[in-house]
This record gives C-alpha cells, structure tokens and sequence, in this order.
C-alpha cells in the first residue's frame, strides 16, 4: 500500500511540475521574403499576431541605397499575408523594410536585402 500511494505521489509531483505551454501567449511572427525574376523584385511580408483579434497594420517598403523605391501599407486582424513586385535594377542591392503596428503598438522594424542578379 505504501509502495501505491509513494507512486500516486511522485506522479502527481510530476505532472504538477511541467509547465502549462498552451497557456501562454503566441509570440508575434513576421517574415519578409525578397527574391528576384530578371528585373523584378518579389516582395513579400506574412505577418502573424499574438491573439486572433489583434489589428495589424503593416508598411512595406522597398529601398536601394538611400532612396525608396515603393512603399505599400496593409492592415489585417490576427493575418496578414503581402506580395507584390517592383521593377529592379540587376546587379544593385535593396533592402524591404517591414514596419509593423499591432493595436496601435509600433514593433521593431524587421527587414532583409539581396542583391538582384545579372542574366
């Protein structure tokens, strides 16, 4: 019976013991993506929030050096998933910017580059 009851324990002190993961909250996600066809860039942003009513607000924006190329503004609840493209210049380097809010919370700018390749 002892035996038991020490097992009914050490069990019990186990499954108290691991955290509850599904409890906490989803970190936000945000993924540009920046690829080349010939002389157009591809860019894309897929933003996934926190909770499945947070309000997402994005501005894209496309650079080569000092100088913006496009700039486009998204807004969307919990999702968003952005494409569109951009006439390019081969062998010059641009960075896409994402500049995301979430109810009316400016998060830090994420962003990638590449360079468009030569034929």
């Amino acid at each position: 019976m002892k035996k038991r009851v020490f097992a009914f324990l050490l069990v019990l002190v186990m499954v108290l013991a691991i955290p509850a993961y599904g409890a906490q909250p989803r970190a936000l996600q945000i993924y540009p993506s920046l690829s080349f066809s010939g002389e157009t860039a591809i860019c894309g942003v897929r933003v996934i929030g926190n909770n499945t009513t947070d309000e997402i607000s994005a501005v894209i924006e496309l650079w080569n050096g000092n100088r913006k190329l496009e700039s486009w503004s998204v807004d969307g609840t919990y999702y968003i998933n952005f494409s569109d493209n951009a006439s390019v210049t081969q062998g010059e380097s641009y960075v896409l910017k994402v500049y995301v809010t979430i109810n009316d919370v400016s998060k830090p700018v994420v962003s990638t580059s590449g360079v468009c390749p030569r034929d």
